[in-house]
């Protein structure tokens, strides 16, 4: 195995599981924002709300 390989029969499940209980929050790691909305993005970027907000043109 080499870095970044992973085992999908266990990892895929471990993922899920981790996200239904509420450890891995994929809605915080990227979310989108229209171009108007910047200062709302950056704003929660410095929060913590989310994690890679996206400007969309």
């Amino acid at each position: 195995m080499t870095l970044g390989d992973s085992e999908l029969e266990t990892f895929v499940p471990f993922l899920v599981d981790a996200y239904r209980r509420g450890a891995l929050p994929l809605e915080r790691i990227q979310r989108r924002y229209r171009f108007e909305e910047i200062n709302q993005a950056a704003a929660d970027a410095a929060s913590g709300k989310t994690v890679k907000p996206v400007l969309v043109f």
